[in-house]
């Protein structure tokens, strides 16, 4: 790997929570199995993440923007 600091921040999570790492280890053998290769399940695994991440970044521009820009609008 070449960024050091992301690999030890990827292996300090898989001992904090292991249950997920090895969820999604096993979640790639499977899609392997199923005949994906490597560059396919880490394309689709970064159109995930970016897509959670926007999802995350509406809820929080939803949030802010009724809290202080339209409160009338909270529920």
């Amino acid at each position: 790997m070449k960024y050091p600091d992301v690999r030890d921040k990827l292996l300090a999570r898989a001992k904090k929570s292991p249950e997920q790492s090895i969820t999604e280890a096993k979640s790639v053998c499977n899609e392997l199995k199923a005949g994906l290769s490597l560059d396919e399940i880490q394309q689709n695994q970064a159109s995930e993440t970016f897509e959670k991440a926007s999802i995350f970044n509406v809820s929080v521009i939803n949030s802010l923007a009724t809290k202080y820009y339209c409160p009338e609008f909270s529920e």
